[in-house]
């Protein structure tokens, strides 16, 4: 099991030509940097992208899907999925807590979060940050 987290607009948004549709969001940055301190983010390639060039602390990592995918045993608690919506809904029968930042958000977006590849009940055990 692994869990994921993601920042949503009001209508499940969360991308606009390969980034976020909002500007940034200070107390959003800080909980998702407390919720993935110490862990390895697991990104699919076009979230991966633009990271791959950061220099992360040993606390922090960045993987690929596939590099998930090729572990023989990932520790659960190790590893977060940080997106995007190919990766959330690929794995969503593998998520067992999902972190949802809720963004004012009603703008355009050609990137949504796959909230129909999730239980009723993930979504609803959601940790939000409002």
């Amino acid at each position: 099991m692994i869990s994921a987290i993601c920042a949503v607009g009001n209508s499940w948004q969360i991308g606009l030509e390969e980034m976020l549709p909002w500007p940034h969001h200070k107390d959003d940055l800080k909980w998702y940097r407390d919720i993935t301190t110490c862990k390895v983010m697991v990104a699919g390639w076009a979230t991966y992208k633009p990271l791959k060039h950061v220099e992360w602390n040993l606390c922090r990592q960045l993987i690929t899907a596939d590099q998930y995918r090729e572990l023989e045993t990932p520790l659960p608690d190790k590893y977060i999925l940080i997106g995007g919506a190919k990766t959330y809904r690929s794995f969503a029968n593998q998520i067992d807590q999902l972190y949802l930042s809720r963004i004012d958000y009603d703008g355009p977006a050609d990137t949504f979060f796959p909230v129909d590849a999730f239980t009723p009940k993930q979504i609803q055990n959601a940790i939000w940050r409002e």
